[in-house]
């Protein structure tokens, strides 16, 4: 490793020499054809195609429960995973919707307190996944 080192040091006139040819128009173009000498390397770009966003429905047996449903956040999750043909869950201190929306009443909503464990057992039962 230490010779070919030693030998690309030693080389600088040898390189020198080099670069002096290809400043002085003695360069050739690399081609994709052996017998064009004149013109440059050119690269073709790969066309580029966009992916087109497939929604695909989730299995039937999905249920999602969002805890606080009726909030800014948790409406917007519900509405989304309604949209998506989710089960939708959601547990709220009054237990029903405080939204006017069609789409809540596609929710099925549950009486609970995050902080009361027992409150919790009927609206978790068969959820797939919490928000």
């Amino acid at each position: 490793m230490s010779a070919i080192a030693s030998r690309l040091i030693h080389s600088r006139s040898s390189l020198s020499s080099l670069c002096k040819m290809g400043a002085l128009g003695h360069e050739r173009y690399l081609s994709s054809d052996s017998n064009k000498f004149d013109e440059p390397f050119k690269v073709n770009e790969p066309k580029v195609e966009e992916a087109e966003t497939v929604h695909v429905p989730p299995p039937l047996t999905e249920k999602l429960l969002v805890l606080g449903g009726n909030g800014f956040v948790g409406s917007h999750v519900c509405r989304e995973a309604l949209d998506r043909g989710l089960s939708v869950a959601s547990l709220s201190r009054s237990g029903r919707s405080s939204l006017h929306d069609p789409w809540a009443n596609s929710v099925t909503w549950y009486q609970g307190n995050l902080l009361s464990p027992d409150s919790l057992k009927e609206a978790l039962n068969g959820v797939t996944a919490v928000f």
